[in-house]
C-alpha cells in the first residue's frame, strides 16, 4: 500500500499537472520535491517488500499466510471487474468516474 502511495507521489505532478499546480499555488519548475521524495520512498518500500518476502524469519511462508495474500489481492480485482461489467451494461463508464481527484 505504501509503495503505491509513493509511486503516486512521483506521478501526480506529471499526470495531473493541473491538480498539482492548483494544490501548490504555482507553476512546476524542474523536478518537484514530492516526486523526489516519492521515488526515495518507493525504493525504500520496494526493498522492505523484497526483504519481507525473501527473509524466512519475516515473510509469509506458511500456507495460510500465502492463501491470505492471494485472497487480499484477488478479491478486490474480482469486485472491481464485476462492478465494471455491471456498470458498463448500464451505460456508466467507471474509468470516467475515477478520472478526477477526488472521484465524485
Amino acid at each position: 500500500m505504501w509503495f503505491l502511495a509513493a509511486v503516486s507521489a512521483v506521478l501526480i505532478p506529471f499526470r495531473r499537472r493541473d491538480a498539482y499546480e492548483s494544490a501548490t499555488g504555482g507553476k512546476r519548475k524542474g523536478i518537484p520535491m514530492v516526486s523526489v521524495l516519492g521515488a526515495v520512498g518507493a525504493a525504500l518500500f520496494a526493498y522492505l517488500g523484497y526483504n519481507s518476502v525473501s527473509n524466512p524469519a519475516v515473510g509469509p511462508f506458511q500456507a495460510s499466510a500465502q492463501a491470505l495474500v492471494v485472497v487480499v489481492i484477488l478479491v478486490p480485482v474480482a469486485i472491481y471487474s464485476l462492478s465494471y461489467l455491471y456498470h458498463k451494461r448500464r451505460g456508466v463508464d467507471l474509468r470516467l468516474a475515477h478520472s478526477q481527484i477526488p472521484p465524485e
